[in-house]
């Protein structure tokens, strides 16, 4: 995607997170959910459906 993260809040249950480019991610956590950061890529499972990756090579 290449967008730069503008800000990130929260609503409820939702986290959100804006976009430089004027799109925005919603994370929904409301029936439950995981947000993982795991620094190398070999310890990711594979069940997981969304993957951030920063371009300054942290997430």
């Amino acid at each position: 995607m290449g967008a730069r993260i503008k800000d990130i809040r929260n609503k409820e249950k939702w986290i959100i997170t804006e976009l430089h480019n004027g799109e925005n991610i919603l994370l929904s956590l409301g029936m439950g959910a995981d947000v993982l950061f795991f620094h190398n890529e070999k310890n990711q499972a594979d069940k997981y459906q969304v993957k951030v990756v920063f371009c300054d090579g942290s997430g």
